[in-house]
């Protein structure tokens, strides 16, 4: 059973859940905005809506630039001499043409599109924050709150904006979800996208085969060699995501695509496969007739669990002891935009948020209870680092 005050907090996220903020849908996520600033305004903070350069997108096998939705940004006591960075991010993958469109609950659980990824992560931040504002801790630091719409593509529009933010802070807190049985991600792999076209020579596949030069070959060599680079020991993946182009049975295809991701755990792999991504891609350029072109699309480089990482999560292992709570930490594939922090110089846990499962699915569910463990954990750890001293 959960109290009238808590049945309220819940409405409030299936009402959040139920705005669509896919990626492209810029306007459900500048939608979203305005209802966050009046729900956020509890906060008393300085509310910013920020418009970010447009970014460049790969649709039906072209190049194209597409307009994000916008970015909203809080601040409170930025005099302080401790700040901390509180990060979310607005979009989901459900676009708007999707069929799973609002969220339903079901006993202990809530599913639907972005409950966990972060529509539940956004609101433990706001219950956080609130409780925390009215304690006299709150005048011993200071903070932001960014809040971007294209993380699920890798951030391309707000890059430069997280990455100056990180700068200018001492830790960072980002609301990712946790795992579903509670755990909390330590380090991350790093993710690189990128499109490889090719321009071949259109001509008849039968009269005049000799004299085409076909599209898909160098892509094709591309994607058996580079596929040797995967390595389950060395945390190292690499994924052929799609491969397209073409037409009739009877044309020598001239133009084809590649796309790929390619992830390693530690900062070395990741730099070394990047490099051998690349010496292979001027390799094909030389072995084939085809003009080949390179387009990284997204890249977030690794988050390891270095020293400084250790020294915070610390900091959030005293805030579990003294609350009673189980707290255990797992390493990820995934990415997030604590892989930018991380790049920056910025010490940060980036899954603070609801406990989730089944994300980017039609299954998306999270914990309903966690929104109050993980508020009640965010609130004890930024007493704990309102306290620290800054190192």
């Amino acid at each position: 059973m959960h109290s009238d005050q808590e049945e309220k907090w819940i409405d409030r996220w299936i009402s959040w859940a139920d705005i669509n903020t896919g990626t492209k849908n810029r306007d459900g996520i500048n939608h979203f905005i305005q209802r966050l600033k009046k729900d956020f305004s509890s906060l008393d903070g300085r509310v910013e809506e920020l418009i970010l350069p447009s970014y460049i997108t790969w649709e039906k096998g072209e190049l194209i630039s597409k307009e994000p939705g916008n970015a909203l940004k809080i601040t409170k006591r930025q005099d302080s001499k401790k700040k901390i960075l509180f990060s979310g991010h607005l979009d989901t993958v459900f676009e708007n043409d999707s069929s799973f469109k609002h969220a339903i609950r079901l006993n202990n659980r809530l599913i639907g599109p972005g409950v966990a990824d972060m529509k539940g992560g956004l609101l433990v931040l706001l219950k956080a924050l609130e409780i925390f504002e009215s304690l006299p801790a709150a005048s011993q630091i200071g903070w932001t709150i960014l809040l971007t719409p294209d993380e699920e593509i890798g951030s391309p529009s707000s890059y430069s904006l997280l990455v100056e933010e990180a700068k200018k802070h001492d830790w960072g807190l980002v609301f990712e979800p946790a795992y579903s049985d509670g755990a909390i991600v330590s380090a991350r792999k790093g993710s690189l996208n990128a499109i490889i076209q090719s321009k071949g020579k259109k001509a008849h596949a039968g009269r005049d085969f000799f004299i085409g030069v076909n599209a898909f070959d160098p892509l094709i060599a591309f994607a058996e060699r580079a596929s040797k680079i995967s390595s389950e020991t060395k945390g190292v993946s690499l994924n052929i995501a799609s491969l397209e182009g073409g037409g009739p049975f009877n044309i020598v295809p001239d133009k084809a695509s590649l796309s790929f991701n390619f992830r390693a755990l530690s900062p070395e792999e990741f730099e070394k496969g990047k490099q051998e991504l690349k010496k292979l891609y001027l390799r094909l350029q030389n072995e084939f007739a085809s003009r080949l072109s390179w387009h990284t699309l997204a890249e977030r480089p690794p988050k390891p669990f270095d020293d400084k990482h250790q020294k915070l999560y610390e900091k959030l292992e005293t805030a579990a002891k003294k609350l009673s709570l189980p707290l255990f930490f797992r390493t990820s594939g995934g990415v997030s935009d604590g892989n930018l922090f991380s790049m920056a110089g910025l010490a940060t846990i980036d899954t603070l948020g609801v406990k989730g499962k089944n994300l980017h699915t039609h299954e998306e569910e999270a914990d309903i209870d966690s929104l109050f463990e993980k508020a009640t954990l965010t609130v004890e750890l930024i007493k704990e680092l309102a306290i620290s001293d800054v190192s």
